[in-house]
């Protein structure tokens, strides 16, 4: 994959650090996008800054006094402030560590493997047959199968865990039915250097892992040809691998998040400033910022859980695969998923006020750590429940 010059990311990057030089690069058409980005992150920055020196100014009296809601004002306009200008640094790191071109071709990494079976008391594909009742997305194609992101338990490790290899994996099994080929292939899925070696490491302590459940020998080979029908299901198990890593969030889905964010900080101000009237107002807008932020977390693992399992389902039954509604699709076909959304975070932050109140028994932080925890889980298990039915 080719990347822009170095030169010209650097000088990109400048343009939006720098707002004379976007000023004086906004004249040049090859650079006027990046300037105008750059000028107009500057200048939500310099607003954000007027607005909070202003609202400090009037409501200097008031917070002298500790008025909690000038305090609450005053918390919600500086977190404004450091937003805004963390916007232009975040931009100029996009355009340092980003410019690829999106024409180049990915070329995938692939390693080949044979595996052979001396066990006459069951066959290899009876085995491997068994193993594939255990994968989540398994394909049978032609007589063989493409496997999206192939795992398998680990029990020689100290803990017993599952080895997953990204990517896909082809299976086909020769005609005397004790061998059979085993193909990975993956779009890399980093530049570090080390990547690719971590990934063939990956492979093989799958491959013995494998071979030791199956009773066989593995040893590499060249990549070999596949039929057209198999090559093709496995070069579209290689690339919805690819955006199941990616998982690419579009605008709309984000403006979601950021609304039931809101409702769910709205709520907990709301609340929270009459039944805890000693608290301090910039406490209660923190309170209110973390529930938004669980609440976006809450709801990102349901929806991923449940865009990941209807994926890998469609993929093994073979149909194409189904389009990739919106959050506020998922949201009013599952409106549960929201109501635990909200619930669960402004749960999290009263048990929290609860367990830092004076008087509050020592087991408090312990209900505190449960309704932190539980909401999420309870998420991931309800975006699955949701994709199977």
């Amino acid at each position: 994959m080719e990347r822009r010059p170095r030169r010209e990311r650097v000088l990109a990057a400048l343009i939006i650090l720098v707002p004379p030089l976007a000023g004086v690069f906004l004249f040049v058409p090859r650079w006027r996008a990046i300037a105008v980005r750059g000028l107009l992150a500057w200048g939500h920055a310099v607003l954000a800054l007027v607005a909070f020196l202003s609202f400090a100014a009037v409501n200097a009296q008031r917070l002298d006094q500790g008025d909690r809601y000038a305090d609450l004002g005053m918390l919600f306009l500086f977190i404004w402030v450091v937003s805004a200008l963390v916007i232009p640094f975040g931009l100029a790191i996009r355009q340092l560590i980003a410019g690829i071109s999106t024409s180049a071709v990915l070329r995938p990494w692939q390693v080949a493997l044979r595996f052979r079976s001396d066990d006459r008391t069951e066959s290899l594909a009876t085995q491997v047959e068994r193993w594939l009742a255990e994968q989540r997305g398994a394909r049978a194609v032609d007589g063989g199968w493409i496997v999206i992101e192939p795992t398998v338990i680990d029990e020689q490790s100290m803990w017993s865990s599952l080895l997953v290899v990204r990517g896909a994996l082809a299976l086909l099994l020769d005609n005397d039915g004790r061998t059979m080929t085993a193909l990975y292939r993956v779009y890399p899925p980093s530049r570090w250097p080390l990547a690719r070696d971590f990934w063939s490491r990956a492979v093989r302590r799958q491959a013995l892992l494998l071979a030791e459940r199956w009773n066989a020998r593995v040893e590499p080979i060249e990549p070999p040809s596949l039929v057209t029908e198999m090559e093709g299901a496995l070069a579209e198990g290689v690339q919805l691998a690819w955006e199941l890593e990616r998982l690419a969030v579009r605008g709309t889905d984000l403006m979601t998040l950021a609304g039931v964010a809101v409702v769910t900080l709205g709520l907990v101000v709301t609340l929270g400033l009459p039944l805890f009237p000693t608290m301090d107002g910039a406490l209660v807008g923190l309170a209110g910022l973390l529930a938004a932020l669980l609440s976006a977390v809450i709801l990102s693992v349901a929806w991923l859980a449940y865009h990941v399992r209807v994926s890998l389902r469609a993929f093994a039954a073979g149909s194409d695969r189904p389009p990739r509604f919106s959050l506020a699709a998922f949201l009013r076909r599952r409106p549960l998923v929201l109501f635990l959304a909200v619930v669960g975070a402004t749960a999290f932050v009263a048990s929290l006020g609860w367990a830092t109140s004076p008087g509050a028994p020592a087991w408090a932080a312990l209900v505190s750590v449960a309704v932190l925890v539980l909401p999420p889980l309870v998420a991931l298990w309800l975006g699955t429940r949701l994709a199977e039915q």
